[in-house]
């Protein structure tokens, strides 16, 4: 089955990265497009609050009670042949109370899988004496993933400390259909030429539309959850921030369905803890508002024990490196607008599979704008990169990320004051 991954890919016309595919589709970490823009950043996102989506440390900052959606356009080129996708990343909520804590409730997929590929070439069983040859192809088609519907708690209760809890419940389906047609051939076609050995081209003699067809219908429920903890001190001009997340229980049943006919249910559980994701990061602000960031982030494969998984892929490891600056500009008068912010970055990245592993370098840029009083913002992020492995069956990969949010605000709770 991995050797068929690695022939189809080369061939699809519409399909997702295959060099950072894990297990059960492709990882969705855009959850903010200002940390985007430095470096796609998850621990910060050069605010004026410094509030950042992805870090539930800092939405306490913020005295507003905030709506954020964020969405993502993706396009991918390999071997001159292009595909784009267009889908949401997050919708957030959170409202402040006493001042120093808020609280969050959000949704996001955790992974995304939505591609077609074909087989590029026929398989053939030969013949015998009491029956005729046939070719067959495979069609594959997959959509669906994980979701993480998450609730969170932000506190800067201590001086210069912050600290962030959240819980991810995880659930959703991911739908994997198989299509295998089967070919007769006809030796008394126009195209069915022998050779001067007369030996016939298979291709040519292949009836041009399937005898049959059959269909398998895989269908994968997932139901788990995972912790995110994270924290940051800041003093004067200098902040360090730390997340981590832990992986927990995660149930998968994977339903089989063979030209609508229910076959078994095949049930895999992990019902231990451990660490999926830690990130280390320190930024610079001066006085001007100009700031510099540095991030580490490391992604360990957790769910390998996993033997239903996509093409028997496994999720990778991964470690990077990001960096980013940014510039701050505040309005010398009331109008519309507060503050323009731009960033930049760049990210360095390593993917390890078992037999191989993945460079993944990107630059950044981006532009963030507060109105309306500090009520509102919009931020977007464009990230360009390319992914390439020394395995030479698998062609670099080069991709265009561009990356919309908007967040709007409002004082609810507020005690007025009656004489």
């Amino acid at each position: 089955m991995k050797v068929l991954f690695k022939i189809i890919i080369l061939m699809s016309f519409a399909y997702s990265s295959s060099l950072s595919f894990n297990g059960f589709g492709v990882e969705n970490t855009r959850i903010d497009p200002a940390a985007n823009g430095l470096g796609n950043s998850i621990l910060f996102s050069g605010r004026p609050d410094g509030v950042v989506q992805s870090a539930m440390s800092t939405l306490h900052k913020s005295l507003l009670t905030k709506i954020h959606i964020a969405n993502n356009f993706n396009q991918l080129s390999v071997l001159d042949v292009t595909n784009s996708m267009h889908a949401i990343s997050s919708i957030d909520f959170s409202f402040p109370f006493r001042k120093t804590h808020s609280i969050s409730i959000g949704l996001s997929p955790k992974t995304r899988t939505d591609f077609n590929i074909s087989q590029p070439q026929f398989e053939f069983i030969s013949g015998g004496e009491e029956s005729d040859p046939i070719a067959m192809k495979h069609s594959y088609n997959y959509s669906g993933g994980i979701s993480n519907l998450y609730v969170g708690l932000s506190s800067g209760y201590i001086d210069n400390v912050d600290i962030g809890l959240k819980w991810n419940i995880l659930f959703g389906n991911l739908f994997a259909d198989i299509t295998t047609n089967t070919y007769t051939f006809n030796y008394n076609g126009n195209n069915c030429i022998s050779d001067a050995d007369g030996s016939y081209a298979n291709d040519a003699c292949i009836g041009s539309n399937p005898s049959s067809s059959s269909i398998l219908n895989n269908t994968y429920n997932f139901n788990g959850h995972s912790f995110t903890f994270d924290g940051r001190s800041e003093i004067d001009s200098h902040e360090i921030a730390v997340s981590i997340s832990i992986d927990g229980p995660l149930t998968v049943v994977k339903s089989i369905v063979n030209n609508s006919l229910s076959g078994e249910d095949d049930l895999e559980s992990i019902d231990k803890f451990s660490i999926g994701n830690f990130s280390c990061g320190y930024k610079f602000e001066s006085q001007v508002g100009s700031g510099v960031i540095m991030e580490l982030q490391k992604n360990l494969s957790t769910y390998n024990t996993f033997s239903n998984q996509l093409f028997q892929t496994n999720e990778p490891s991964s470690i990077s490196i990001h960096g980013g600056v940014y510039r701050q500009f505040e309005s010398s008068r009331m109008g519309f607008w507060n503050y323009l912010t731009l960033r930049g970055g760049f990210m360095l990245k390593q993917i390890n599979y078992d037999a191989y592993s993945v460079q993944d370098n990107a630059v950044t840029i981006g532009f963030g704008l507060k109105f309306l009083n500090n009520t509102n913002e919009i931020d977007i992020s464009l990230s360009s990169g390319i992914r390439r492995t020394e395995d030479e069956i698998y062609p670099d990969e080069k991709y265009i990320n561009v990356n919309f949010g908007i967040s709007s605000g409002d004082t609810w709770f507020k005690k007025i004051r009656r004489k």
